[in-house]
Formats: C-alpha cells, structure tokens, sequence
C-alpha cells in the first residue's frame, strides 16, 4: 500500500514593509545625477544585505526540507524527518544545507521506488513480486537489503503480504463496526490470516535463493494458488518496516558523501544518529501504567546508533494507520505474530538498538522477541548475542544489556520508583 502523508499547515504571507518615495527636484542636474548613483550603490547593497538575510542560513541544528520530491516520496517525508548540523565543518551552512538537503530529496525519491511492492519501477521490490520462481538481478540496495532478510531469518517479514487486510483495519471509517475488519474478532479474516500465518512459518513456501547477482522469490505452488484465491499481490511486502530500510537508505546515502552530523527520525519508532562524535543524545524509557505512560528514564548514548522502538500502546500523536485503540479498549499494531497473523506483544514496550547495524537489522532481529507469548531470557541473551541492544522496563524495573549506554533521570514519585539493572 502507498504511504499516506498528512499535510502541513500552510504559512501565512509575509508581511510587506511600507515604502517611502523620495523626489528629486530638477535643479543642479549634476548632483543629481551623484544622488542617482548613490543611491544606486546603497540599493545594491541594501539587495545583497536583504538576500543574505533572507536566504543565509544560519550554523546549527535545522530540519531539513526537501522540495522535488515525487508524489509518493513526498507522502514518506512526511513521515520521515532528517535534523542536521549545518555548517560544523569547513563548508558554510548554507552550503552545508545545500548539499544535505539535495542528498536527502534524491535519497528519499529512490529508496521510495526500491521498496515499493506494488508498482513496477525498474528493478525494485514490486519488479520481484511479479516474477516469482525466476532468476532475476535487482537493484543492489535491494538485493543488499534480500540478503538481510535472509540472514536474519525473520519470518514475521512475510506476514507484510498481509498488510492490505490491516490497513483496512487502521482506515476503516468512522463509526463502522470493529468486527467487520479486525482480524481477531473476525472469523473470516482471522482464518486468511492464520492461513498466510502458515505459509510465512514455512521456508518451503515462500523464500529468497540467490545465485552471483541474481536473486530468486521462491514461492509454492499451494501459496500462489492460495494468494490468488484471496487477492494478495505481494508475497514480499515490507509494511510497517519498510521505514526502516528507507531510513538505513537515506543513512548510507547521507555518510557515503561524508555528511554524518545528524540524524534521522521517524514517526513509526525508528530512529538513526550518524554522528561520530562524542555528542551525548538522549533517548526516552516509556512505561505504559495504566491509562498513563510514564518516563521512566532517560537512555544516555553518544555515536552512530540505531533504535527501534516496539509498542503495544498508543499515544495521541500516533499516525492511525499502524496504532488503532478499538472499541473494546483494546490497541490493535501492525506487529504481527507468524502464530496466526494477528498482532501480539510479549511486552508493552521494547526498544532494540545497535551500534552496527541499521534500523531494519535491528527491527528484523526484535520482531520475533516481541511477538512471541512471553519475553524470554533465551530471546534476550539471542539478541546481545546478535549485538543488539534492549531495553523494556517490568515491575518498576529498567533493563538494559548495554554498557555503552546510561540509564539516568529515573522517575521517582511517593507511588513509583524505578531502578536499573544491566542484564
């Protein structure tokens, strides 16, 4: 499915300063000839002052702002937002914005089209959807981002084939009944999902071979016929990660041309700093409690680092099309269990990070701790032994298995006080 944008309030026009019109009488032609010239001279400067200060940008954190954007991109910047230090170097600021901001547009316009599943635009991931069983080259982002998959072997990455069905679920409109879209309470729906569920569990069903450059969807002949039947046109659909890997896209296109003093955040809970730096950042412990959320502390890290944050809970702020409180009070998120197809947490807030890997790494690794029935110690010690990072908070308790970051700032009321401890 497209990626939907949610539109920008518009600016409102800038105020015109009053002008003053100064005559010239028509005596002694010579000085005024002088005054012309003079004035002349001060109008040009004055327009140079006036570009520089409408147009200079200043050093220093700024959001940057694409233009050029395709249709579709322009939807994904809207939620994707890269904050850049410019000006740090040798270069200017404004030549700093410049050139970051034209890597950003270009970035964010092919890392749109590889990772569409639907729309055939060169060799992209839609390119592979439409040619199962066959030997074919992709776009080496693409192929880079395959091999991923493979490697990590997350099979939850399949149940994105899915992703039309929740989509419904997360547009349906107002007012309309719960049970006519929500897979858990549906029987028709819940049994297409648990059907996909089986096929995504099964690498004889639905896979990835590669051979030199080439790469292979494999898919049987009983999940093409079943796909088929129930309208799925994507056996590979990235859904609520495809983000992630725009993300790691926009982050090796932004460091490969040396420009590292930012980072990128999303709306859906994944974040990437590429700094090198030994700039301290903060990233927020959230604890769910009730009706409320608390802070329950603050994860201090310094460095190129990506997380990944995974919750069972919504703020307001949240984009409705991946977090959708029903009727029944209950959270519906696009983080899908390859148990039946439906969303489960084994905790109401997991953050993954890693110093290594990028957000899709990071996200492909936690997906199956989180979705599993229970946080288990032989899933978290999996995790650091993939070197990726966590934290979760239970019982008033943070954990953490990083000693390259801090916990600090604990919350501490008369009711509530939070401890720390490194696993």
């Amino acid at each position: 499915m497209a990626s939907r944008g949610r539109g920008k309030n518009e600016k409102s026009a800038p105020r015109v300063r009053r002008v003053e019109q100064i005559e010239l009488s028509e005596r002694h032609i010579i000085l005024r000839i002088v005054f012309v010239g003079l004035f002349l001279a001060l109008a040009v400067a004055g327009f140079a002052i006036g570009i520089k200060n409408v147009f200079g940008v200043p050093k220093g954190w700024r959001e940057i702002s694409p233009t050029g954007l395709t249709a579709s991109a322009a939807g994904v910047s809207e939620e994707i937002t890269l904050t850049y230090y410019v000006g740090r170097g040798s270069a200017s600021a404004a030549k700093d914005n410049r050139n970051v901001t034209a890597l950003y547009r270009d970035a964010l316009n092919e890392a749109d089209r590889i990772y569409d599943a639907r729309t055939v635009n060169g060799m992209n991931l839609a390119f592979l959807n439409a040619n199962p069983n066959k030997w074919v080259a992709v776009d080496p982002a693409l192929r880079a981002s395959l091999l991923l998959i493979a490697e990590t072997d997350c099979r939850n990455v399949w149940l994105g084939a899915l992703s039309e069905i929740y989509y419904d679920l997360f547009f349906r409109p107002d007012g309309s009944d719960l049970s006519e879209y929500d897979p858990a309470i549906n029987p028709a729906l819940g049994e297409i999902c648990a059907d996909l569920a089986a096929f995504a569990r099964d690498p004889a069903s639905v896979g990835l071979s590669f051979k030199g450059d080439s790469v292979m969807l494999t898919v049987s002949d009983e999940y093409a016929a079943f796909a088929a039947e129930n309208g799925i046109d994507a056996y590979l659909d990235l859904f609520w990660m495809r983000n992630a890997f725009i993300v790691d896209y926009v982050a090796a296109s932004l460091t490969a041309n040396g420009y590292s003093a930012g980072y990128i955040t999303t709306v859906d809970g994944f974040s990437r700093n590429l700094a090198r730096d030994e700039t301290e950042f903060a990233f927020r412990i959230f604890d769910p409690d009730g009706t409320t959320v608390r802070v329950a502390g603050e994860l201090i890290y310094s460095g190129a680092t990506s997380f990944v944050r995974f919750k069972s809970y919504c703020f307001p702020s949240d984009p409705d099309w991946l977090w959708v409180a029903g009727d029944d009070g209950v959270v519906r998120h696009p983080y899908l269990s390859t148990a039946d197809g439906t969303p489960r947490a084994a905790i109401s807030d997991l953050v993954g990070f890693s110093r290594t890997g990028g957000c899709a790494e990071t996200a492909l690794r936690l997906t199956p701790v989180f979705t599993a029935g229970e946080l288990t110690p032989s899933a978290l010690a999996a995790l650091t032994g993939a070197g990726i990072g966590y934290v979760y908070t239970r019982d008033l308790v943070v954990h953490v298995n990083s000693a390259e970051v801090t916990v600090t700032n604990l919350f501490e009321s008369e009711d509530a006080v939070y401890t720390v401890t490194k696993d």
